[in-house]
């Protein structure tokens, strides 16, 4: 099995704010791009007001750099724009990893099974 770690983050936007949250979008994804090498996927979708995003890291350490990362320069302002209402972490997260998403409740799902091609 891999040591990838993955999400899906599920999130409310605000009515109001549909035009700032896909400009912070975009903002964190280049961000993220440029900066955080362990990220392999991180993709956004949005459906009327309900947002998607799909993330998947390298190993436990790059999904912890991402979550800090994410805290010092853009949660603030994410969450002004949005309510969370579903974490799903998918593979093995470690206890480190575990206590920096533990704000968002998320729920762990453990492997038995896959394989990923690449």
């Amino acid at each position: 099995m891999s040591t990838a770690i993955s999400w899906l983050f599920e999130a409310a936007v605000k009515p109001d704010g549909v035009d700032d949250y896909r400009a912070l979008a975009a903002e964190i994804t280049a961000d993220n791009e440029a900066n955080e090498p362990g990220q392999e996927i991180f993709e956004w979708f949005l459906d009327d007001h309900e947002v998607h995003i799909y993330e998947r890291y390298s190993d436990n350490d790059a999904a912890v750099t991402h979550v800090g990362r994410f805290v010092a320069n853009y949660a603030e302002r994410f969450l002004g724009l949005c309510t969370p209402t579903r974490m799903s972490v998918y593979g093995e997260p470690t206890e480190e990893l575990k206590a920096a998403v533990a704000g968002f409740n998320p729920r762990y799902y453990g492997p038995i099974a896959g394989h990923a091609r690449g």
